[in-house]
């Protein structure tokens, strides 16, 4: 196992969903979108049938996923660009003129 594995398997075992604090209690923007979606859900559950409703949900559930994963993809490429800057910043040596 290389170093960015290793790195990488360390962070997964400190983010542990068990341990992650409840999002709506640490941020107002999160709480107030949540409330947002509450509601919006409860108006289209007024005019939409049950079946267009599991809909609904399936395409924010497929919303969400596209978002986690682009979310990861980001982190994992903007983790792997600081390590490559910090490895490059420990072997770089300055030139003599």
């Amino acid at each position: 196992m290389d170093v960015f594995e290793f790195v990488m398997e360390e962070l997964k075992s400190l983010h542990d969903e068990n341990e992650l604090k409840n999002l709506e209690k640490v941020s107002e923007s999160y709480y107030r979108a949540n409330l947002e979606n509450n509601h919006i859900e409860e108006c289209l559950a007024k005019v939409l049938s049950k079946e267009e409703m599991i809909t609904i949900h399936k395409l924010c559930d497929n919303f969400l996923t596209k978002e986690v994963v682009a979310g990861n993809l980001y982190y994992n490429q903007g983790f792997s660009d600081a390590i490559r800057l910090i490895i490059h910043l420990l072997i770089w040596n300055p030139m003599r003129r």
